[in-house]
């Protein structure tokens, strides 16, 4: 990409995913000053996507929150029980039926429970981050 012109390279990375731009970025300073402030706009438009659904969470009682994700398999249940305690829970489908997945990530476990709305946003920044969610979600109530 040495030779485009930085309007080319703006664009490009305007249609790169999250992940792919944030590993370009790295690459060069070059790289970070022509195209940083698209990865900075992103993280705000994801923390305010994740502000959101918590804010629903917190409006609500007994209340889980489908997160869709980039895997039709793959999804994310997000809830806050007791009014103060929240839990993410990674499920896979296969074959209408569906399997929880004891492990959530590499530190957390899917049915860990999550108390604090701080630790909450990290772990939905961290998915959607590398793209594993979306920005859209169902709520049931």
């Amino acid at each position: 990409m040495n030779n485009l012109p930085e309007e080319d390279i703006f664009s490009i990375c305007q249609e790169m995913d999250i992940i792919t731009l944030s590993k370009f970025v790295q690459t060069s300073k070059e790289n970070k000053r022509i195209c940083g402030e698209i990865l900075t706009k992103r993280e705000e438009i994801y923390k305010q996507k994740i502000s959101e659904i918590l804010d629903i969470l917190d409006n609500r009682i007994d209340t889980e929150i489908e997160l869709k994700t980039t895997n039709d398999k793959r999804r994310f249940i997000l809830s806050k029980y007791d009014n103060l305690t929240y839990r993410i829970v990674e499920q896979y489908i296969c074959d209408k039926s569906i399997l929880v997945i004891n492990n959530f990530y590499e530190a957390c476990d899917s049915t860990e429970v999550f108390e604090r709305r701080k630790t909450t946003e990290d772990i939905l920044l961290y998915l959607f981050r590398h793209g594993h969610i979306t920005g859209y979600y169902m709520v049931f109530d």
